[in-house]
Formats: C-alpha cells, sequence, structure tokens
C-alpha cells in the first residue's frame, strides 16, 4: 500500500518568503479578467454561456473559470502593455544631441583641451 504522508510534492514554495510585490503580481491579473469576463456574461455571450453549459461539476467550472479568468487577464495586460509601448515611441520627443555634437561646445572645449587633443571638425 502507497503511504501519502511521507510522499513530497514535486516543488516547493514557501509562502512566507513571499513579499507583498510578489503576491500582488500574482493577483493583479484577476481585474481585467473578471472586468472582461463580467461584460461578456452581461452582454449575454454565447461563449459564456457554453462554458457555464459544460456538463462538469459545481466547483470544476468555478475553477474553470478562475483560470479562464486569469488568463484573459494576463492577456489583456500584455495588450495594453503592447499598446502603451506603440504610443509612447510614437509620441515621445526626439533625444536630444549629444554634446559632442554641438559646434559650441567643441570649440569651447578645444580651448581648454587644446588643439592637439580636440577632435576633428563635425560632419553633416
Amino acid at each position: 500500500m502507497l503511504d501519502l504522508s511521507t510522499m513530497e510534492a514535486p516543488f516547493k514554495m514557501e509562502v512566507a518568503k513571499l513579499s507583498h510585490l510578489h503576491v500582488l503580481k500574482m493577483l493583479v491579473p484577476f481585474i481585467p479578467g473578471v472586468v472582461v469576463a463580467a461584460g461578456l456574461a452581461a452582454s449575454g455571450s454565447t461563449q459564456a454561456h457554453r462554458i457555464w453549459s459544460i456538463e462538469i461539476g459545481y466547483k470544476s467550472k468555478l475553477a474553470l473559470v478562475s483560470i479562464l479568468v486569469y488568463v484573459l487577464g494576463i492577456a489583456m495586460i500584455a495588450v495594453m502593455e503592447s499598446l502603451n509601448s506603440l504610443v509612447m515611441r510614437a509620441i515621445r520627443r526626439p533625444a536630444p544631441g549629444q554634446p559632442w555634437e554641438n559646434r559650441y561646445w567643441r570649440r569651447t572645449a578645444s580651448k581648454y583641451v587644446g588643439e592637439a587633443l580636440s577632435p576633428g571638425p563635425v560632419s553633416d
């Protein structure tokens, strides 16, 4: 007979060592996932009704819906981060020129370091 009390799990996770930030990062995807899932359920979506009509137990349905909500939340976060990146790339200001590309700065620096150490003229 197999004694389950002496078996160890294949992975170990010490919850006491998780910081509040790690716990928050694990729970945050539920927020956008719940919002989208509630919108789908309220709109009378056929997908929401199909999931709820699957012939499994009530707790299994809740587990399935929880997993789907979590995955949907992760997907929504990824989409929003991508859109944010695209918008910020489109509206960012051009980077200021480097000091050594400025002719005035180069003239002033060449007075201090001498003509022998100053670089050549700026190419346009």
